[in-house]
């Protein structure tokens, strides 16, 4: 599995590369900023790999250069609940620079419970994020990005496990 694999920080690129970081951090996030409802009923469905090599292939016309030594094919999406929320963790190739992600984590911002109009349904989304600590050992940084594009980074994150994200999102929601 791609969490398992460990890079010791000398190992790690200087900068992030353009593709994963850009998919990771904004274009998935504006995908969704969109109309969350669409993006989550696109990820739930059949279409779910087309639709990701699509905005892949958007990502890379965007930012001019191809993605070199990873595909879009390593992308992994997990779907269910997180709390009482609808929720997509996406699982990217894996980082080879500080920045890039781990994971991606979307939750509508609405439990399932509650009915609400489709222009009122907001979302979370948490980014985790490969880093290093000051003596140069890995960690990782769980960080969000606000509905205002605000980039908040919340610190050592967890094991790089959807199990361990999930858990850590599901504190953060909790916090609001």
């Amino acid at each position: 599995m791609l969490w398992k694999k460990k890079f010791k920080a000398a190992e790690l690129l200087d900068e992030p590369r353009n593709v994963h970081y850009v998919f990771a951090h904004q274009a998935l996030r504006q995908l969704c900023q969109e109309d969350p409802l669409r993006f989550f009923a696109i990820i739930g469905s059949e279409e779910q790999m087309d639709f990701l090599a699509w905005a892949w292939g958007v990502t890379e016309k965007n930012v001019g250069e191809k993605a070199d030594g990873y595909r879009v094919e390593e992308v992994a999406v997990t779907r269910g609940r997180i709390l009482d929320r609808p929720g997509i963790i996406v699982q990217l190739p894996q980082p080879r620079a500080t920045a890039e992600a781990h994971f991606v984590g979307i939750v509508l911002d609405v439990p399932l419970s509650e009915a609400s109009p489709p222009e009122k349904v907001g979302f979370r989304y948490f980014v985790l994020e490969c880093g290093t600590h000051l003596d140069g050992t890995e960690r990782t940084v769980l960080c969000e990005w606000t509905a205002d594009g605000d980039h908040r980074n919340y610190g050592d994150g967890p094991a790089i496990t959807v199990q361990d994200f999930v858990a850590a999102i599901e504190k953060r929601l909790v916090m609001k």
